[in-house]
């Protein structure tokens, strides 16, 4: 598949960011937070609440960022902490932790009760 024939999600600024097939291992979303295709790696640790799941994404957080901030309504400014960008929901339920490693970046979803 060539990157004109690869699927793309447009982010805030109207800039498109390539995604791939996604990975068996991921679901499309969890507890209503999506999953980008190209997320891998996926790994539940809690599946009933507080519920939380890790994953990578092979795009730098800026674009991880801008992905989620445009995918979801619910989700207000992002905060630097350190290295990391927290962004949470604003009822407070949901919270991403999104941080460089290696090539890309890993995101921990944390929601602490079920979404309705």
């Amino acid at each position: 598949m060539t990157n004109s024939e690869k699927p793309q999600i447009a982010d805030n600024a109207g800039a498109n960011v390539n995604v791939a097939v996604r990975s068996e291992a991921c679901p499309e979303n969890f507890n209503q937070v999506s999953i980008p295709v190209n997320g891998k790696l996926c790994q539940i640790f809690a599946a009933d609440f507080p519920a939380s799941m890790i994953l990578f994404i092979p795009q730098t957080p800026e674009e991880v960022v801008k992905y989620y901030l445009a995918s979801s309504s619910s989700f207000v400014e992002p905060k630097k902490i350190k290295q990391r960008t927290m962004l949470k929901s604003a009822d407070n339920n949901t919270t991403l932790i999104i941080s460089k490693d290696g090539g890309g970046t890993q995101v921990d979803i944390l929601v602490k009760s079920p979404v309705s």
